[in-house]
């Protein structure tokens, strides 16, 4: 059996491309969660710098990670993306190493393993 894979990709747009590119990313969300083999697949906007655009998402496998970036909608993003990235870190590939839920305190902002 294959091992599950983790990617977390970071995408820097341009200024002016921002909120296109941000768009584009939230417009393949239902789709890609719908993929056999889509585990999760989480957006975010950084806080500070409303350019760079985060994915976490979690695969089955690495084989459905790569059917995925085949997919016609993902190809279509890429291509219509390229040209309003100052680039993109396209993937850290990980896996867990260990499954615990965390706590954060509020008033110390400290994270904690339960």
């Amino acid at each position: 059996m294959s091992e599950p894979l983790t990617v977390i990709a970071k995408f820097t747009a341009k200024p002016e491309f921002a909120q296109a590119v941000g768009d584009g990313l939230a417009g393949q969300l239902d789709q890609t969660r719908a993929e056999e083999g889509s585990i999760d697949y989480h957006l975010h906007r950084d806080q500070t710098d409303p350019n760079v655009w985060i994915v976490y998402e979690n695969w089955r496998s690495r084989a459905d990670f790569d059917a995925h970036l085949e997919m016609p909608y993902t190809r279509q993003r890429t291509r219509v993306q390229g040209s309003g990235l100052q680039w993109i870190i396209s993937g850290l590939p990980t896996r867990q190493l260990r499954n615990y839920p965390v706590t954060q305190s509020t008033s110390e902002r400290e994270f904690t393993a339960v």
